[in-house]
């Protein structure tokens, strides 16, 4: 309560604070401002940049696991799950299923 009360007089203090102020006071103030203003610009920019720096190097070392990658790993994946039958086509295993298909005894994640 004593937080608000403190915030409530001191947004009522401010109010007309412009014109009980000097000369000299306000332009002291849109300098501030003016300063902080670019000082916020700068470090905007520098988040931006920074993100996009980053953004790049994640798609380089990508690219890079992409064009060197070993694809043994998924081989010897594809040969467990289809029981040695990675190597035939689609068509291949649909055949290969016929009977089971026909009898509803086909696992539908094979």
């Amino acid at each position: 309560v004593a937080q608000v009360e403190a915030r409530r007089d001191a947004a009522l203090a401010s109010r007309g604070a412009p014109r009980r102020m000097s000369d000299e006071e306000k332009q002291r103030r849109l300098k501030q401002m003016s300063d902080d203003a670019a000082k916020h610009e700068r470090s905007k920019d520098e988040r931006i940049a920074s993100a996009e720096a980053r953004d790049r190097q994640i798609e380089e070392l990508e690219k890079g696991m992409r064009s060197n990658s070993d694809q043994r790993y998924f081989r010897d994946m594809r040969e467990k799950a289809y029981m040695g039958d990675a190597n035939q086509s689609v068509a291949d295993r649909l055949k290969s299923q016929k009977h089971r298909r026909a009898k509803n005894l086909n696992d539908p994640l094979e």
